[in-house]
């Protein structure tokens, strides 16, 4: 599902846009450095 083309005349101060929540898990912040090549560690690192 692909959102309609909006322009920036077209947003109006107070809309929300709800999004699907997601848990994040090890595997996930695991798979970041991975996938993006980026394994710098302040993405991933426990302060």
């Amino acid at each position: 599902m692909v959102a309609e083309q909006r322009w920036y005349d077209d947003f109006r101060i107070g809309e929300r846009f709800p999004l699907p929540s997601r848990t994040m898990t090890e595997a996930i912040l695991l798979a970041f450095p991975t996938a993006s090549g980026d394994n710098y560690p302040i993405h991933y690192h426990a302060i």
